[in-house]
């Protein structure tokens, strides 16, 4: 996942630098609100919320392994949903099935849909 880098228009950052340090600051302003793209920004907001109800509801150990497990922010609004359905068995289940839990977790909604 790149969601920083995705969020950042590196040619838009460049021209402000170029132009900030030409001394041209009115054009650097003008570009600078180029800089951030919108919608990865708003994925990247979203997988932060998701982490951060984990941290808080697990702490650093389980947030720590969703961040190795985790392919995509999909990935992380799953295992926040799981988080919050297992509560405090929610490690021993990343521990025994991993990233298996996520496949279980994909066909248990599809069987009950």
């Amino acid at each position: 996942m790149r969601l920083a880098g995705d969020a950042v228009d590196g040619e838009a950052l460049r021209a402000t630098v170029t132009l900030a340090t030409a001394g041209d600051l009115a054009a650097a302003l003008a570009t600078l609100k180029g800089v951030l793209r919108p919608a990865p920004l708003a994925t990247l907001r979203t997988a932060a919320a998701d982490l951060g109800i984990v941290a808080k509801a697990q702490g650093y150990r389980v947030t720590a392994d969703v961040l190795k497990l985790s392919t995509s922010t999909a990935d992380m609004g799953r295992f926040t949903r799981m988080s919050a359905r297992f509560g405090n068995g929610f490690r021993g289940l990343l521990a025994a099935l991993g990233a298996l839990a996520l496949t279980l977790a994909g066909l248990t909604v599809t069987l009950t849909s």
